[in-house]
């Protein structure tokens, strides 16, 4: 069942740094991560962090609630950090309080924020949910150049920041 789809899935997150979850619309993608997978790192982190040990697990981030208005790629991906990190405060308040140098200033380039979260020694699980939102903005040229710039952001992700997790979705 479900919880046996999200136990697989968290282990295979902790062995391997990038995932991509794919399946058909309403399949139920978005409910596995967020109802499942997301809380479940959460609670792991918190068991660590609770008994004294270095977590394995890094500060996880939902980013989702893709606003776009007109706005850059890298935009639109920060917002959602900003968002994700916010989200913490309840859940993760160790993370959250890491992280609050990150959320500062509004127009902050996402791989800055990203390199807060590094200064403060965090390793992330960023779990992208939804990403077929961002990768349909546009039309034509506009649309492919979209893309590029998302597959360039994730590549970025993988290859310079090697600490961190990605879970796309």
């Amino acid at each position: 069942g479900r919880g046996e789809d999200v136990g697989k899935l968290i282990h295979r997150l902790l062995r391997e740094r990038l995932i991509v979850l794919t399946g058909p619309s309403a399949a139920g993608k978005t409910s596995l991560l967020r109802a499942g997978v997301v809380p479940g790192l959460r609670d792991l982190r918190s068991e660590d962090l609770a008994s004294g040990k270095q977590s394995i697990v890094g500060a996880t981030l939902l980013l989702r609630d893709w606003v776009v208005g007109g706005r850059s790629i890298d935009e639109i991906v920060s917002a959602a950090f900003v968002s994700a990190v916010r989200q913490l405060k309840e859940t993760d308040p160790v993370s959250f309080g890491c992280l609050a140098a990150a959320i500062a200033g509004e127009s902050t380039p996402f791989f800055e924020r990203v390199r807060s979260a590094e200064a403060e020694g965090l390793n992330l699980i960023l779990v992208f949910d939804q990403l077929e939102e961002i990768l349909r903005l546009g039309k034509g040229q506009e649309r492919e150049r979209n893309v590029g710039e998302v597959a360039d952001l994730i590549g970025s992700l993988f290859q310079k920041h090697p600490k961190h997790r990605l879970l796309l979705s």
